[in-house]
């Protein structure tokens, strides 16, 4: 799996909501099963245009996760698995989690390395806390329990 940044757990239930929704279609309108009333209708559209297009924006941006994180200027670690739910790196205050096999000194040592941490300067560093610092911003790497927490804020502490 640490060819793809995309949580296997969604992909799954994609999976399976796309084939509710099949089901239910095959039931409906193909074998015109009046036993599936008006709930069957209503799971159809409720499958395919509100979950389904939710789980597709989501595994969207859990896929472009990794080259965010590099555009901030960490380089991301080979262990970083899969990202995990919605803290994909995006907005003012970008957060990302990561899935990971590696354990807590592998990852802290890979960012201790200033080739990692393109133009940020380590204030701090804990046995599973990194504090970094660039112009404005502060960075912390937390580690620990198999994921990877990076975050991204201002100094100032609004957003």
């Amino acid at each position: 799996m640490s060819g793809s940044n995309m949580d296997l757990a969604l992909l799954l239930i994609l999976a399976f909501v796309l084939a509710y929704a099949g089901l239910l279609y095959y039931f409906i309108y193909v074998k015109k099963q009046p036993t599936t009333g008006p709930w069957g209708k209503s799971g159809i559209f409720i499958s395919v245009f509100i979950i389904a297009p939710i789980i597709i924006i989501v595994l969207w941006f859990q896929s472009g996760a990794k080259g965010r994180l590099q555009e901030k200027g960490f380089t991301p670690h080979p262990g970083l698995n899969s990202i995990s739910g919605i803290a994909t790196g995006t907005g003012d205050s970008p957060t990302w989690v990561f899935s990971t096999d590696d354990s807590e000194s592998s990852i802290t040592e890979f960012y201790l390395q200033e080739h990692n941490r393109d133009g940020w300067s380590l204030v701090s560093d804990n046995q599973s806390l990194l504090l970094f610092e660039k112009g404005n911003e502060v960075a912390q790497i937390l580690v620990g329990n198999g994921d990877v927490i990076f975050s991204i804020r201002n100094k100032s502490g609004t957003d």
